[in-house]
């Protein structure tokens, strides 16, 4: 008698930094690969996404293996933590907070849809500690997203966002990396493509030396964000 297959579940939690994790996928002979590695947070480069975690294998070196691309992240549980991302450009995989988030997301509306804010931020907390510790000194201020970049007529903009401001919170939770940014804007995208939602940024603007809220308004869009100067 045929044994029924098992779905492994997802892990809810996203892995923490230095965890022990596999990487899983099958070459061209369907044969198993497991690739073994340690979670690491980095900021990413402004060619990649935010949602991504990356790869740290045990010798420093990366493996590209093609074959693992959109295959499953495990932990030691056995239980799925992420997906692959293009191994052989970035090293890095999807968290399951996000494929999660994802599957919510169409199964409900057919769409991955994602607001648009136009600006690029670097998480305060991975950056050199020499550039965390002048935060430090000069604003008092250890945690959160730095603004790298401000899409040139956006409402950002137009709401005098500028380059070297400090998001520190979402719709009033605090918020200290990417990630935790993408799953708080994709909380707020249970809603229909092309609908426009509000979100609340909390701000310290360094140039002021002051704080502040915004509203910002944006359209969610499955496309990639693209910044202009």
């Amino acid at each position: 008698m045929d044994q029924p297959i098992k779905l492994p579940s997802f892990n809810e939690k996203d892995v923490e930094f230095a965890q022990k994790i596999f990487r899983l996928g099958r070459d061209n002979a369907l044969n198993l690969r497991i690739t073994y590695a340690r979670a690491e947070y980095l900021n990413p480069t402004m060619y990649e996404r935010y949602h991504n975690i990356y790869f740290r294998s045990p010798d420093g070196h990366g493996d590209d293996n093609e074959y693992d691309n959109g295959g499953p992240v495990i932990d030691l549980g056995g239980k799925v933590v992420g997906m692959v991302n293009d191994p052989e450009r970035f090293e890095s995989f999807i968290p399951s907070s996000i494929v999660l988030s994802c599957l919510d997301s169409w199964r409900k509306y057919r769409h991955f849809a994602r607001p648009h804010l136009g600006m690029t931020f670097k998480a305060i907390e991975l950056l050199e500690p020499s550039h965390v510790d002048m935060l430090w000194r000069m604003y008092n201020i250890d945690d959160g997203l730095v603004v790298q970049e401000v899409s040139k007529g956006s409402n950002a903009e137009i709401l005098g966002i500028q380059k070297g401001d400090v998001i520190e919170s979402i719709n009033g939770k605090r918020v200290s990396t990417t990630i935790e940014f993408e799953n708080m804007l994709m909380s707020t995208c249970k809603v229909p493509s092309g609908v426009e939602v509000h979100i609340f940024v909390g701000l310290f603007h360094t140039l002021k030396k002051e704080r502040s809220t915004i509203e910002l308004t944006a359209n969610l869009s499955e496309l990639g964000e693209v910044i202009t100067s």
